[in-house]
């Protein structure tokens, strides 16, 4: 079996990637992908438990991105203080 991966030297460190915006982090992006995905599961619960369940869900997910968002911000905002 052959796997398609690169190896790098183990002295090497690694290039530190910049993040201007919380957007260009992985996790957010990821959470973006879920949130969606929890959207697409609350449009197919059954009538009588979309607006208890459905909108708990909806506010959970929303939750997870603002939540990523905000600790970005501050820590950007420490970071420039200085």
């Amino acid at each position: 079996m052959s796997y398609n991966v690169k190896k790098e030297k183990q002295d090497a460190i690694p290039a530190r990637k910049e993040f201007r915006t919380f957007e260009d982090l992985e996790v957010y992006q990821v959470a973006r992908d879920f949130r969606k995905k929890m959207y697409g599961v609350a449009r197919g619960l059954p009538n009588f438990e979309k607006y208890d369940l459905g909108s708990q869900i909806r506010r959970a997910a929303v939750s997870l991105t603002n939540n990523i968002a905000e600790g970005h911000g501050r820590y950007h905002f420490a970071d420039q203080v200085r």
